[in-house]
């Protein structure tokens, strides 16, 4: 009889473990639902800062191309103040060659 009375202890053990795990493997469900939320919610604030820096970094190389350009267009000015003679029609071509040579 004192076996009898093990295992009957033993299968109250056995049995109240069992009981207690759906709710143990509800509140994990929750924890991670509420974990998953939290990853979603970031994954979206990340995405957005991508988009704003992609956003900025297009804006960044749009002007850096429109102040190359403009460099160019000065170096270009200078370039040509500070020669001694510009050609800005070919028909005097023939005779600034005559005249100074090629």
């Amino acid at each position: 009889m004192d076996v009898d009375v093990l295992l009957d202890k033993d299968l109250d053990v056995r049995l109240d473990s069992l009981r207690e795990k759906p709710f143990l493997a509800d509140k994990e469900a929750t924890e991670l639902r509420s974990e998953l939320q939290l990853l979603e919610k970031q994954s979206v604030l990340s995405y957005e800062c991508a988009e704003y820096v992609n956003e900025a970094f297009n804006s960044f190389l749009m002007h850096a191309l429109a102040f190359n350009s403009f460099l160019m267009h000065v170096s270009l000015l200078h370039a040509v103040m500070a020669s001694d003679f510009s050609i800005l029609q070919f028909r005097f071509l023939e005779r600034l060659l005559v005249v100074h040579g090629y």
